[in-house]
């Protein structure tokens, strides 16, 4: 990629991660300000969107000069594995820790938790509360969060396997040897392919239930019956950006010869699908009264 393209892909995903960071922060104020949202559905919404501004934050860190507090071998550097030097390829690298990668990856399954938290609350309105405890949705999240870090474990304990961003090609790239093509086929790729099947299979029982079983299943207070449809829409809204980003990374970016287009396909989808993540909670849950004293 020119210099110039270079630049102007630099400057897009600056603007975009400004936006998803802005969007996700204003969407945690909006929940944390409203009572109803005060659940394990609320608390689960917070926590993507609080990861979600951490990973636009640390991609736009990513792009930073590597000056002053992110030279190279620092240790603000170090610790998110922001900086690193390939000497085999003879040029700079950002590389990705596992913990930078983690957060990306977790980010998926809580959209799964959000879906199976609907999917409960719909298809089983008089157990659900039993079900969906602050206990067994702590548990989940930790499990998440564990099976995050337990992936991305090898790129810090193999010394030839790594994942970095490439700031000639503004492209996510993993190590060009064996144990990088194995790790992004049959762990990164593999896993993210059946994550989204899931998520797609959760969403679409739900969808099911609400069309075809609701006289059995939604049953009780008819406002809050609404209520939980609602928050189901919003959880279904916000797995589409996802699905579009996932689709174009892996049927459309492979056929594509030009760094550019797979920038716009692949790095700035997925870092605008963060962004719009966001913007769909501020839709359903932003108020302007939420602003007053």
């Amino acid at each position: 990629m020119d210099n110039s393209r270079i630049r102007l892909a630099t400057k897009i995903i600056h603007v975009v991660s400004l936006f998803g960071f802005s969007t996700n922060i204003l969407a945690i104020f909006s929940i944390v300000k409203t009572p109803r949202l005060h659940s394990t559905f609320g608390l689960l919404c917070v926590i993507l969107a609080a990861n979600n501004s951490f990973v636009l934050a640390i991609n736009s860190m990513y792009l930073m000069p590597v000056t002053g507090i992110f030279a190279m071998g620092t240790i603000l550097s170090r610790i998110v594995g922001m900086v690193s030097k390939n000497v085999e390829l003879k040029q700079d690298y950002c590389h990705c820790s596992p913990v930078g990668l983690a957060s990306w990856v977790v980010g998926v399954r809580f959209h799964l938790l959000i879906s199976l938290n609907r999917f409960v609350a719909i298809a089983f309105p008089l157990k659900s509360k039993r079900i969906i405890t602050a206990r067994s949705t702590s548990f989940a999240i930790g499990l998440m969060l564990f099976l995050s870090l337990a992936q991305c474990a090898p790129l810090l304990l193999l010394d030839d396997l790594w994942f970095c961003y490439d700031h000639k090609k503004m492209l996510w790239l993993y190590s060009p040897n064996e144990s990088g093509r194995f790790y992004k086929t049959n762990i990164n790729d593999q896993f993210i392919s059946i994550e989204f099947g899931c998520l797609l299979l959760v969403d679409s029982i739900t969808i099911a239930y609400l069309r075809f079983g609701r006289s059995n299943t939604l049953v009780g207070n008819l406002k809050k019956r609404a209520i939980e449809i609602r928050l189901f829409k919003q959880a279904f809204s916000q797995s589409v950006p996802l699905f579009v980003a996932f689709l174009l990374f892996a049927f459309v970016t492979p056929h594509l010869s030009n760094d550019f287009d797979k920038f716009l396909s692949e790095t700035l989808m997925w870092h605008l699908a963060h962004g719009i993540d966001g913007l769909i909670l501020d839709l359903f849950h932003t108020r302007l009264s939420l602003f007053k004293k």
